[in-house]
C-alpha cells in the first residue's frame, strides 16, 4: 500500500469512528429530533442567523420578468434527458423568458440523434439552443462554454440543471427564479432533491464535512411538514445538479473553475459567492427528483479535493455558514466530541 493510499485509509477510519461516536451522542441528546431535518435548526452559525434576518426583512416584490438560460449537459441516454425536458415543458414560467441550452458532450447513439431532432421540431414553452462540444468530460467547461455562447441573449439568470433531474411541481423554476430576483444578497440558489423512492438525496451541501462537503440526511425519509422545509434557509453551498444564480454574479465570479472538471465545482462557486459577500440559499419547499446514477457516475477526486483545500483552506474547514460545534466527520449533523 502506497503512503498516499495509507493516508486515505487512515483518514476514512478516523472519520468513521468519530462519526459513529458523535451520532451516538446526538441520539442520546435528541433521539427524535436527531433523525429529522429540523436538527439543522439546533445549530445555526452567526452568519446564518444574520442572513435569516435579512430574508425576513426583504419582502416579496413582484419584480420584472427575467431572461433565464437553463443549461443541461448530456451524452446519450436520451430517455433520461427526455424525462427532464418533458418535466420542463410542463412548467409555468409565469412571465419569465426561458431559453433552454442543450449541451451535447459527444453523443454517438442514433436514438439520441433521432430524439433530439424530434424534440427540436416540436412546440415548447421555451426557446432552444443546441450546442455540441466534443471534448473530454469537464462539467465546469461545458457549462462555462454554454454561458459564453448564450451571452447575446443578455440573460438575467443562469440555471444549471443535470439531465437526470425531474421537476415535480409546475412552478418550481419560476419560484426559484423569483426568489433569486427578490433576494438582493442571493448567491447560488438550490432546492430539495429526492431519490425516485422519495428519500432525501440533497438538502444542501454541508461544506467541510467528511472531505470537502457532504449531503446531510442523504437516504433518510422526506418529511415535508417538518419546520426545516417551511421557508428558505441560508446554507454553505448547494449542489450543481440544480443551482441558479444571477448572470452578473456568475460573470463577476469568473464562472465555474475548470480545474474542477469532475467534482466540487459547485462548492467552489458557492465559496466564491461568499467571498463576494453573498449568501447561498436553499428553498426547501421546492422539490425535484434526482435520478442519480442514471447518467455517468462522477466519484469525488482526491486530486480535486486537495486542490480545493489549497485554494480555500479554512473557508472549507471553518466555513462561516456551518456552526463551529458540529463534527466535520459526520455526513449528518451531530455535535463535535473533540
Amino acid at each position: 500500500m502506497s503512503v498516499r493510499n495509507y493516508e486515505k485509509t487512515a483518514f476514512r477510519i478516523k472519520a468513521k469512528l468519530s462519526s459513529l461516536v458523535s451520532e451516538f451522542v446526538m441520539f442520546l441528546r435528541a433521539p427524535r429530533r436527531g433523525r429529522t431535518a429540523d436538527v439543522h435548526l439546533l445549530w445555526q452559525s452567526e452568519a446564518q442567523l444574520k442572513a435569516s434576518l435579512s430574508l425576513m426583512n426583504s419582502g416579496c416584490n413582484p419584480g420584472a420578468a427575467q431572461k433565464v438560460i437553463i443549461i443541461i449537459p448530456f451524452r446519450d441516454q436520451w430517455e433520461v434527458t427526455l424525462r427532464c425536458l418533458q418535466s420542463l415543458d410542463k412548467q409555468d414560467f409565469q412571465n419569465h423568458r426561458v431559453v433552454l441550452a442543450l449541451v451535447d458532450n459527444g453523443s454517438v447513439e442514433q436514438a439520441t440523434a433521432q430524439g433530439l431532432e424530434n424534440f427540436m421540431h416540436a412546440s415548447h414553452r421555451f426557446d432552444i439552443r443546441l450546442f455540441r462540444y466534443d471534448i473530454p468530460f469537464n462539467f465546469s467547461r461545458l457549462n462555462n462554454w454554454a454561458v459564453r455562447d448564450c451571452r447575446d441573449i443578455e440573460p438575467d439568470v443562469i440555471f444549471l440543471c443535470n439531465n437526470d433531474i425531474e421537476f415535480l411541481e409546475n412552478d418550481a423554476v419560476a419560484r426559484l427564479v423569483n426568489f433569486s430576483r427578490n433576494q438582493p444578497n442571493a448567491g447560488a440558489v438550490g432546492c430539495t432533491l429526492l431519490y425516485p423512492n422519495r428519500r432525501v438525496q440533497h438538502l444542501f451541501v454541508y461544506v467541510g464535512s467528511k472531505i470537502v462537503g457532504s449531503h446531510p440526511h442523504k437516504g433518510r425519509r422526506f418529511k415535508p411538514k417538518e419546520v426545516w422545509y417551511q421557508k428558505p434557509r441560508p446554507v454553505s453551498a448547494v449542489t450543481g445538479a440544480i443551482t441558479l444564480m444571477r448572470y452578473q454574479i456568475f460573470k463577476d465570479s469568473g464562472g465555474l473553475d475548470e480545474n474542477l472538471g469532475n467534482s466540487y465545482q459547485d462548492v467552489d462557486l458557492c465559496l466564491k459567492f461568499q467571498d463576494m459577500g453573498l449568501v447561498n440559499w436553499v428553498v426547501p419547499n421546492v422539490i425535484a427528483l434526482h435520478h442519480e446514477g442514471k447518467t455517468r457516475g462522477r466519484k469525488p477526486s482526491w486530486d480535486e479535493a486537495e486542490y480545493m483545500f489549497q485554494k480555500w483552506g479554512s473557508q472549507i474547514s471553518q466555513n462561516a455558514f456551518v456552526h463551529p460545534k458540529l463534527n466535520r466527520c459526520c455526513e449528518h449533523f451531530a455535535p463535535s466530541i473533540f
